[in-house]
């Protein structure tokens, strides 16, 4: 059996490309390296808090672009949930603001 290794979370970076999700795919498609942040979650529903979505903004355009949660580890996100929530994850529908969430 092996040890599994514990993820380094400051230390943490990802490739991804400007797509400006939000602004309909019309980035500039500049490589980015985004690191943990870097990231903001926003609600995508008006009413309640699930499903979220995780997002970043270009330096470069000031376009949003939407990081698939597939690409972040757990650890990653369930940080992240935290910062912006204020709680651990759950998988409740409750209608609580975001907080710490940036102004755009």
């Amino acid at each position: 059996m092996k040890q599994r290794n514990n993820l380094d979370t400051n230390k943490w970076e990802i490739e991804i490309f400007c797509t400006g999700t939000k602004n309909r795919n019309n980035g500039c498609n500049n490589r980015l390296l985004v690191s943990k942040n870097d990231i903001f979650i926003q609600s995508e529903s008006k009413r309640s808090l699930l499903p979220f979505t995780y997002m970043t903004i270009c330096p470069l355009c000031g376009k949003i672009t939407r990081i698939p949660e597939e690409k972040l580890p757990y650890q990653i996100r369930k940080e992240l949930i935290y910062k912006y929530l204020g709680i651990w994850i759950t998988l409740e529908k409750v209608p609580i603001k975001l907080k710490n969430q940036p102004k755009i």
